[in-house]
């Protein structure tokens, strides 16, 4: 909706189900234009369990080819845990059409 600023939560999730940890990368492979978008992030938090506390992790600027990566602070993705991905997207009340954008998860 152009001019209203919109949150979407709980609305994408990634867990390991593997019995290893795994460093992963998410990064942003197509992006918005930015001059028809004040704000389009992605929000990433990490979590042991479905409820529980998530603890903020990274923010994603979808504007950019932006990414997020557990090598940096060598913290990857224990067995069983989750990421959950917000989004925060505030188009400029001049913007009209369809806008896409992609991410990309790699995992070793």
């Amino acid at each position: 909706e152009p001019g209203t600023p919109q949150t979407f939560t709980y609305c994408l999730y990634l867990k390991n189900e593997d019995t290893a940890a795994h460093n992963m990368t998410i990064s942003v492979t197509t992006i918005i234009t930015a001059s028809d978008f004040d704000v389009c992030k992605i929000h990433i938090y990490e979590n042991a369990t479905i409820p529980g506390t998530w603890t903020f992790v990274d923010t994603i600027d979808v504007e950019t080819s932006d990414s997020y990566e557990t090598y940096t602070g060598n913290d990857p993705l224990d067995t069983g845990e989750y990421y959950l991905m917000t989004f925060e997207v505030a188009a400029t009340a001049s913007a009209t059409g369809t806008y896409d954008f992609d991410i990309q998860v790699e995992y070793e």
